[in-house]
């Protein structure tokens, strides 16, 4: 059973596969939808934030995750971007400003309580944890996480990623500060060598237990901190000066939108290592139109990457057996819906799914569903082109839009260029 649903910053150097080394099939991942500045909506604004209340609802009423985990990060820009945000929450109604105003609250509360710290240093770091606090409580506005919470079937956790220092915590203790609290027991008597040696055991069968080994079936907070150990040791240790220059900044040459699902993880099937690629993730790796009123999540991702970023390539990945297409494949034809957040954000892949009807409405229904899954990364890309400054840097050529699709099932990769097969499938 799948573990955890995962909400993170879009940051190219924070890739859960990699700091947490999850596998596939493990976690449901949200980027800042991977999100930016890790932020969940507050209540009465579905129709505004759908998106992310769509990946809630379908890891917790679908998937039945065990653990909501919301990391935060270290030097996190969207960070800065909030604490010069007016305070009443006045923006030049641009998307990054709009949605990282969802964070107010935890920049008064730290104004509050650290406003006597320096600005740009402690107290930007102390509203980048405060900002995973709000989003815990956030996140206790959709009833079925209350529910789920209230007969101790989902738990909900906080995380925090210095990537300047290597260090990771969950609440306020984190994993090396408790190996180094264990190991400062070791106090050995100089009269009792044996009381030395039964120490030194318990002590190791502590830190051993601490760190963990198992990747399944064990308690999720040894999981995901022994995950990010198996980081530090075999990546960021080993690598001090590529980590070094990342912690001073992010130069990724591309953005990439995928969906959510614990199995098409980017950095797994594209092998994106720390600082390469700038990550959205999704339900239905769907991208709407430009909409400032009501996708400002998806974007402020878009906006950042193209306008502050500069990357070069943007490709939208579908994939096999998604969920979030097959659950466009039965939305009525009109967009009515029950009015969850599910089918309010996948019938952005209306048009999508009205093309394949009308080209492949005599195939069986898996057959378009299949054609569904490509079609609504063509509809992605169209999309995609909505926003002025995708078009301004496709017209001078500094900005490339391709498609892929991922077949897990047969092992096969497709990259295409709108209406235009580019490669033949890569097969294992």
């Amino acid at each position: 059973m799948m573990q955890f649903l995962v909400f993170l910053f879009c940051d190219s150097r924070v890739i859960p596969s990699h700091i947490l080394d999850t596998q596939p099939g493990e976690v449901f991942i949200l980027f800042s939808q991977r999100f930016i500045m890790y932020l969940t909506w507050w209540p009465g604004t579905q129709l505004r934030y759908s998106g992310v209340g769509a990946a809630n609802e379908y890891a917790v009423a679908n998937l039945n995750v065990e653990n909501i985990l919301v990391i935060g990060h270290s030097r996190c820009e969207m960070r800065d971007r909030l604490m010069e945000l007016p305070e009443d929450g006045s923006t030049d109604n641009d998307f990054i400003d709009d949605w990282v105003q969802i964070g107010l609250p935890a920049k008064a509360k730290v104004k509050a309580e650290f406003g006597h710290l320096p600005p740009d240093d402690e107290q930007n770091r102390e509203c980048e944890m405060e900002a995973v606090n709000l989003s815990l409580t956030n996140l206790q506005t959709y009833p079925y996480v209350r529910e789920k919470m209230a007969r101790k079937a989902l738990a909900l956790r906080g995380g925090y990623y210095d990537f300047v220092k290597g260090h990771a915590g969950m609440g306020n203790l984190s994993q090396d500060e408790a190996i180094e609290g264990l190991k400062k027991l070791l106090i050995h008597s100089d009269k009792d060598e044996q009381l030395n040696k039964e120490l030194e055991t318990k002590i190791e069968k502590l830190i051993s237990d601490l760190l963990g080994t198992t990747p399944h079936d064990c308690h999720p907070v040894k999981r995901i901190l022994g995950g990010f150990q198996s980081f530090k040791t075999t990546k960021f240790d080993m690598y001090p000066e590529l980590f070094s220059e990342l912690a001073e900044h992010q130069t990724p040459k591309f953005l990439v939108f995928a969906c959510c699902d614990s199995r098409v993880s980017p950095s797994n099937i594209l092998d994106f290592q720390p600082g390469e690629a700038f990550v959205f993730r999704n339900i239905g790796n769907l991208v709407p139109p430009f909409n400032q009123l009501r996708y400002s999540g998806v974007g402020a991702a878009i906006e950042y990457a193209v306008v502050k970023l500069n990357v070069e390539n943007i490709l939208v990945i579908g994939h096999s057996r998604c969920g979030g297409i097959d659950r466009l494949m039965y939305l009525p034809e009109d967009g009515s819906t029950a009015n969850d957040c599910i089918d309010d954000w996948v019938q952005i892949g209306l048009p999508a799914k009205a093309k394949v009807k009308a080209e492949f409405g005599h195939l069986p229904l898996d057959e378009q569903k299949r054609e569904c899954e490509k079609e609504a990364v063509n509809l992605s890309l169209t999309n995609l082109q909505t926003y002025p400054y995708v078009r301004e840097r496709m017209a001078r050529k500094a900005l490339a839009l391709r498609g892929g699709y991922y077949d897990f099932v047969e092992g096969c990769f497709k990259l295409w260029e709108v209406k235009s097969i580019i490669t033949t499938p890569i097969h294992s």
